[in-house]
C-alpha cells in the first residue's frame, strides 16, 4: 500500500519550512538515502532523504509553499507496486473522501433514473 511522506522535523525550533523543489520527478524511483526534496529553514536549505527505496507516486505541495512539520507532502509507492486504483489509494490515505470509481458508479446510477421516477415526495421539516 502506498504511504504518505510527511514533512520531517528539520530543526528543534522550526514548526514550518518553505518547500523549494522536488529532487525527483513523479514516477521515478528514489533510492534509500537519496534526496527527494529540498526545503528552506531559517538557517539553511536542507534535503529531505528517502528512508527506503520507493517510487514518488504523487506530490502534494508545490515550490514556494509554507509547510508545517508533520504535514503530508507526497505519496510514495513501493517499487513495482500496483497503484492503478488511484481513487482507492487516495481514499485509503485520507486524501480524498470518495474514490473515482464510486463517483462514476453514483453518476451512472443517477443517469439511469428517469425524470419523475422518484418514489417519495420531499417533506417540510417543522420549525420549532
Amino acid at each position: 500500500m502506498p504511504r504518505l511522506l510527511r514533512m520531517p522535523g528539520i530543526s528543534a525550533d522550526a514548526e514550518e519550512v518553505v518547500f523549494l523543489e522536488w529532487c525527483s520527478t513523479v514516477g521515478s524511483t528514489v533510492a534509500a538515502g537519496a534526496a527527494i526534496a529540498t526545503v528552506e529553514t531559517e538557517k539553511a536549505n536542507v534535503d529531505i532523504e528517502a528512508e527506503e527505496e520507493a517510487v514518488l507516486w504523487r506530490t502534494l505541495i508545490e515550490p514556494g509553499d509554507a509547510v508545517a512539520v508533520g504535514a503530508p507532502i507526497a505519496v510514495l509507492a513501493g517499487v513495482g507496486e500496483d497503484v492503478s486504483d488511484e481513487g482507492g489509494v487516495l481514499v485509503a490515505l485520507g486524501l480524498a473522501t470518495t474514490s473515482a470509481a464510486a463517483v462514476e458508479h453514483h453518476i451512472a446510477d443517477h443517469d439511469n433514473v428517469e425524470e419523475g421516477d422518484a418514489t417519495a415526495e420531499p417533506t417540510a421539516t417543522p420549525t420549532p
